[in-house]
């Protein structure tokens, strides 16, 4: 795997998917949102197993929180 390239990964490969991740995706980013919802869905696709701690959460929550955006 190249580090820094979604694309790069290989199916079936374990992934930990990071906060910055899920809020570019939560928030339909417009420099990053379309390539971390292709990511995700390819998670949904389970081209390759991805997962989350507690902490990715509550940080993901805490920017919800912080600029106000709901999902």
């Amino acid at each position: 795997m190249v580090l820094g390239k979604l694309s790069a990964l290989s199916i079936g490969e374990k992934v930990f998917v990071d906060s910055n991740i899920l809020t570019y995706h939560l928030l339909n980013d417009p420099v990053h949102g379309k390539r971390r919802k292709e990511f995700v869905s390819r998670i949904e696709a389970r081209d390759f197993e991805g997962f989350i701690s507690p902490i990715i959460v509550s940080e993901t929550l805490f920017t919800k929180k912080e600029l106000s955006w709901s999902f």
